[in-house]
């Protein structure tokens, strides 16, 4: 990343100012960062308030407890909850998080 950044491939002086999925495609374009990486950049560095990682699975299991699925649910099934909860979609993420502390 730091090669991408000093070759300026990669622009991070403006990230936090760019829409979330152009953050994860600038992201993506380094080698070992994967959607789930750059939406935990977008959550935890850039302190965005309406992202859901599709693709963490401590998420769809916190989704399958709370909401007493026997199998973690399906992409149709967290899209239609997690629609809901925009524009505050990292807060619920934090919370199915916490709740398989419990």
């Amino acid at each position: 990343m730091a090669k991408r950044v000093k070759s300026k491939e990669l622009n991070l002086k403006n990230i936090d100012k760019a829409a979330d999925t152009t953050v994860i495609n600038e992201l993506m374009k380094v080698k070992g960062i994967g959607p789930w990486t750059a939406e935990m950049f977008l959550m935890f560095a850039l302190a965005r308030e309406d992202v859901y990682s599709h693709g963490d699975l401590g998420l769809k299991k916190g989704l399958m407890k709370i909401y007493n699925f026997k199998k973690l649910p399906s992409q149709k099934q967290v899209e239609k909850i997690t629609k809901k909860w925009s524009p505050y979609r990292t807060y619920a993420c934090r919370i199915l998080w916490q709740s398989l502390e419990i």
